[in-house]
């Protein structure tokens, strides 16, 4: 499936190249990712939950960006680091903490911890997805390192933060849920760092700071939908409220993400038609780590690591279990277009049809 669909998308988007360099219109640049994006966060809220889940509006959105910048090169990897990318922040629990909007004194709190930890989502979201427009400006060891120093540093911050509850959002007298927020947040802020002490480039810093601010925007402002649907009598009390927030939610990341891309897209057309002529060797190499192998053997690779994806993502004792796959599926991305597009589409629609037959998900 996966293999069929990257062979149709290689060869519209390399049509799209000769024939077009992408589209101009601020108004498109707006509506397709904001639109696209917060149809995908409903989708993942009903029944693709988890950081799994959270991989489809992060492919999906790769997928518009890709689009409307006219990106034909390696559109695979571009989709599989945006499902990655914005499948860490599936890992944030904030059930509990939206549940402190149903009290008039836990409002506060819970808004801020809402928008704190929406802020993290786009944070590692952006800059990751940055990045994967960027990759070719740095050696394939640069990127390894960044991703170590992503996960360690979000393990640093679970334990130093997180783990004692400093600051705590997630409140329960029998159930308390252990949280991520400041892992994420402290692990996203160093790959930043990282990628800003090489100088190579500052557009994944872009994407990561816009990415930041209008995830905090969506997370937080959608939770007062919540908050106000907790005011009402009924039936209007129980209006959907909880989807209109994830529907916000979606729609700002994604206009943060379309903006961005919409201020960048000279540069990135140029670097698209600059990388069209053969990486150094001290580069990441345009050759496919999987070259030569067969479309059947393509797909046995890919449903070998989705397997072995989702088995240790739910496997690995740890809050921040998907966080310790994201440097191997990362890398793999990288070195195989191929092998990219299953990431990108086989672990999400494999997820997403696990989470079906189990009868929906557990919300954050």
């Amino acid at each position: 499936m996966t293999q069929v669909a990257h062979d149709s998308f290689r060869d519209s988007n390399s049509r799209n190249m000769r024939d077009s360099t992408g589209s101009d219109s601020f108004a498109l640049y707006v509506m397709l990712p904001t639109v696209a994006m917060s149809l995908g966060w409903a989708l993942r809220g009903t029944i693709g939950g988890g950081q799994l889940g959270a991989m489809i509006p992060g492919a999906i959105v790769a997928a518009c960006l890709c689009e409307l910048i006219g990106w034909s090169r390696s559109v695979g990897i571009i989709l599989a680091l945006g499902a990655v990318g914005v499948g860490l922040g599936g890992q944030e629990t904030y059930g509990l903490t939206i549940g402190l909007l149903r009290d008039s004194k836990t409002v506060p709190w819970g808004l801020l911890g809402l928008t704190i930890k929406g802020a993290a989502w786009g944070l590692s979201g952006g800059a990751i997805i940055g990045m994967a427009f960027m990759r070719s400006k740095y050696r394939w060891h640069e990127i390894a390192v960044g991703l170590v120093l992503l996960l360690g540093a979000t393990v640093l911050g679970r334990f130093l933060i997180d783990e004692p509850r400093l600051f705590y959002f997630s409140f329960h007298e029998e159930k308390p849920r252990e949280e991520i927020w400041a892992g994420l947040t402290l692990g996203g802020l160093i790959l930043v760092l990282y990628l800003m002490s090489l100088n190579r480039e500052f557009l994944s810093t872009q994407f990561a700071v816009m990415g930041t601010l209008f995830g905090a925007l969506g997370f937080g402002g959608g939770s007062l939908f919540l908050a106000y649907g907790a005011t009402l009598s009924e039936p209007y009390k129980n209006w959907p409220w909880w989807k209109m927030m994830e529907f916000s939610f979606g729609a700002m990341f994604g206009l943060g993400l379309g903006v961005t891309a919409f201020l960048v897209r000279d540069r990135l057309r140029n670097l698209v038609r600059e990388s069209g002529r053969r990486e150094t060797s001290q580069q990441i190499e345009q050759s496919d780590l999987v070259d030569g192998a067969s479309a059947v053997e393509v797909a046995v690779l890919g449903a070998a690591v989705t397997a072995v994806t989702i088995w240790l993502n739910a496997s690995i004792p740890h809050r921040a279990s998907y966080s310790w796959l994201v440097p191997g599926l990362i890398l793999l991305s990288l070195l195989s277009d191929r092998l990219a597009w299953q990431v990108a589409l086989s672990i999400t629609v494999t997820a997403y049809v696990r989470d079906f037959f189990r009868g929906g998900v557990e919300r954050g």
